[in-house]
This record gives C-alpha cells, structure tokens and sequence, in this order.
C-alpha cells in the first residue's frame, strides 16, 4: 500500500525585505496571508519520492538544488527524487538573483530553502498508509490569455481593457483543474490535496507578503476538511495567462479578487476530489530527465536598440537596454553563457502524471504535453527545479521574428531579450520531447 504525508512550513520572512516580480523595488510593509513551503512525501515499492512548493515568485536551480541537498540529508530520499517548484506568486519573499528592477537576497532565499526542506522532513516522519484517488474538472471564467493581435499586426500583452485595436487572443487557456487526494487509509482523514491549475499569481499587489489566489483555495479546504490537511498547488504552465478578461470593461472586484479566485478554485476542487475514486493500489513510480536550456545570441537590432536606449527616461526600456548590454559586455570579457541543465521529473500517481517543466512556460506547451500523455489525467508543473525566465511559444518566437520592425517586437516582454528571457525558441520542442520521454517511461515502469 502507499505512504504518503503531508507538511506545511511558515517560511514569511521579516518586513523590509525585497518583493520581486515587477519593475521596481519594493520592500514588504506587511502581511495579507503566510507564506508556506508545502510538502508531499509518497512511498511505494519503487521507492520514496517527494514533491515540495514553495510560495515564491521562483529562484535559479541553484536555489531548487539547495533545497532537494538539504532535504536528502534530513530524509535520505535521493534528491533526483525530490521536485522543488515554486507557486509565482508576485507578493512573496525574495530570491536568489536580480529580476528587472528587485534585487536578490541570498541569505533571505537560502534560508528560505533551509524552510522547504524541514517540510519535506516533516512530511516524511508523518508517512502513513494512505488511498489516493485523482480526478479532473475545468473553469473557464478565472484565467485568460494575455497577449493578443492588433489591428495593426502587432501582438501585445495586457492591451488594456476593451481596447478597439484588439483583433483577437494569440492562444488558448488550459482550463484543467486536476487534483489528487490522499486520504489516511485507517482513519479515512484527509492527509492532503494536491490540485493543478494554470494562472499567474498576479492578483494582489503591493507591498504586504500573500500567498495569492492559492492562500483563500486553502483556507476554504481547510475549512471543509479540516485544519490538519495539506493543500499543495501546482501552477500548470501559465506565462502567457493571467486573471484580467480584457475583453471586457475593468471589474471594481480586482481589488480582491485573489479571494474571489480562490474561492472559486477551491469549490472546483473539493467538487473534484468528492469524485476521485479512491484506491489502495501501489502505483507510485518515478523518473526524471535533463533538459539543456541553450540561451539567445544579442541580434544586431537588440544590440542596436540597448545602446540607445541606455539611460532611457523610460525605466523599463533602461532596465532592458541595460540587461542587453550587460550581456554584451560579458561575452565580451570571454565569461560565455552556458547552457542551464535542469532535470524534469515524472511522478505516477492514482492513474495520473505529473511532469515538471523549468521556468515560466507558455500554456501551448503544457497543453501538447497533455495532449501526447496516455495517462487520463496528467499534471504539468511550471517552475520545475529552478526559473530560466520565460519559455514562449512556437507562435509567439513566430510572431516575434515576422513582425514588421524591431520596435514592433517590443510590446510583450515575454519574448524581450534580457537577462531573465534567454531561452532559444526551440525550448518549447525540448520541453515537449523531454515530457514525452518521462510519461512514456512512467507508463512502463
């Protein structure tokens, strides 16, 4: 039969400290939710493995690999068997590099790592025989498409409410909510619920410290199933997604709409997991693979553009410009930009698949990922063991590249050179391959 246990870790650090995820500092003045490292330890007859999310905007691998290090030390799971991924929220604790216009706080992350892996701890002493059962549903009306066509060609992301130049969105939603539930198999208590679902964690604002949408999807779990269950989300595959409808006029509610949100999640998912069919079936199983993240060359427009555009009274064309020429500079001094190696992890779970991607990836990408999984229900986790900054399209490099200027490709940041977004066009094809290769195994293990 399986194991499985659950923890949650306060990992809120003190005020004063650097919020990233915009273009500019912002030190925190106080605290809406906690914010929690959550952890799931599952044990089966090939094994023990551990999924641990953070709520964080999301650091480098080296910051997910500190925490799987620790985690081994204290458990003895083999840190390859450990996912560390992080929830994106815009209103957590700081990270382990520079983004835009926030500033690392190595201590601050590397402590909060420390955190992560005392919940993979205490999850593991808390193991129990478990049933586990998994089931999906889908919401429509909470998350949309941010980038769109004008009526001019160009593509641009958050055109603003209602805007007449708006012709169409460029892509789709993934409206999958898929959940997990393990429950104690002796006392028939939850032990906790892991749920999917694909949104930016960009709802909030400010200055105090919220773990966004998925902080009320837990309140509201906890309330109806009690204060001892773990609720651990997963963002699926959200770069270009977000909660604003822009093809309607601006709603008063966005003020709190992280609460509406989240209440309309959670009853998403306590409906689901009411229907998962619960088994005390071992099929745990586990794999991973590496992927090569290869970085963008500095184009003669974008070296052109930077070097005009430094000292811009625009702040995020200078924080642009800057970034580029930093580039140029280190290339220059002979300091080459490696490739990041990461490793995508599988985990097979009550018939369904979970499958972890690096950085803030397009939701396309997750959906061919799901669409070429055999599994009935299959999980795609972003921010998989460490943030190579955004992981676009196919359509969005096509666009990009096929617009009619330079100046053109500059309305949707997703795509903009800098030093967070590097990733070559083809990573999209790398994460899908990968994908492929890790459910395939997983459906053979």
């Amino acid at each position: 039969m399986l194991k499985a246990g659950a923890a949650e870790v306060v990992i809120t650090p003190g005020l004063g400290k650097e919020i990233p995820g915009y273009f500019n500092s912002r030190l925190s003045t106080g605290i809406k939710t906690e914010l929690y490292s959550k952890a799931l330890v599952l044990e089966g007859k090939n094994g023990t493995c551990a999924i641990v999310v953070l709520d964080s905007l999301g650091g480098t691998e080296k910051m997910a690999l500190a925490v799987r290090e620790r985690a081994s030390e204290l458990t003895g799971i083999d840190p390859e068997n450990i996912l560390v991924a992080s929830t994106h929220a815009h209103t957590a604790s700081p990270i382990d590099m520079d983004l835009y216009g926030g500033k690392a706080d190595l201590e601050c992350a590397f402590a909060t790592a420390g955190k992560a892996a005392d919940a993979v701890k205490i999850a593991f002493d808390s193991r129990r025989n478990a049933l586990v059962g998994s089931a999906g549903t889908t919401e429509r009306d909470i998350s949309f498409n941010r980038r769109f066509y004008l009526r001019d060609g160009r593509v641009k992301m958050n055109p603003g409410f209602v805007n007449p130049d708006v012709v169409e969105s460029e892509g789709p939603i993934d409206p999958d909510v898929k959940v997990i539930r393990f429950d104690d198999a002796e006392t028939g208590e939850p032990i906790a619920v892991l749920t999917n679902f694909a949104c930016h964690l960009d709802t909030v604002g400010g200055t105090e410290y919220c773990g966004d949408y998925p902080a009320e999807t837990s309140r509201i779990i906890k309330r109806e199933l009690g204060e001892n269950v773990v609720s651990v989300f997963v963002n699926g595959c959200c770069g270009n997604i977000n909660h604003f409808d822009f093809t309607k006029p601006r709603l008063a509610s966005y003020k709190d709409h992280w609460k509406k949100m989240g209440r309309i999640l959670a009853w998403d998912v306590l409906a689901a997991r009411e229907k998962a069919p619960l088994s005390d079936a071992d099929d745990l199983a586990f794999t991973h693979e590496y992927v090569e993240i290869k970085r963008r060359e500095v184009s003669p427009e974008e070296k052109e553009w930077a070097e005009k555009n430094l000292g811009s009274s625009d702040a995020v064309n200078a924080i642009f410009a800057r970034d580029i020429c930093n580039i140029l500079e280190a290339e220059s001094s002979g300091k080459k930009r490696e490739p990041r190696r990461i490793p995508m992890q599988g985990i097979r779970v009550a018939s369904a698949a979970l499958v972890s991607v690096p950085g803030e990836v397009f939701t396309e990408i997750g959906l061919e990922i799901k669409a070429s999984s055999g599994f009935r229900h299959t999980l795609v986790a972003e921010l998989g063991n460490g943030n190579v900054g955004y992981v676009a399209s196919r359509l969005a490099h096509k666009n990009r590249l096929s617009a009619k200027s330079f100046e053109d490709t500059l309305t949707s940041y997703e795509t903009k050179l800098s030093s967070y977004v590097d990733a070559v066009p083809e990573t999209a094809d790398e994460l899908v391959k990968t994908a492929k290769v890790i459910l395939s195994r997983l459906s053979e293990i």
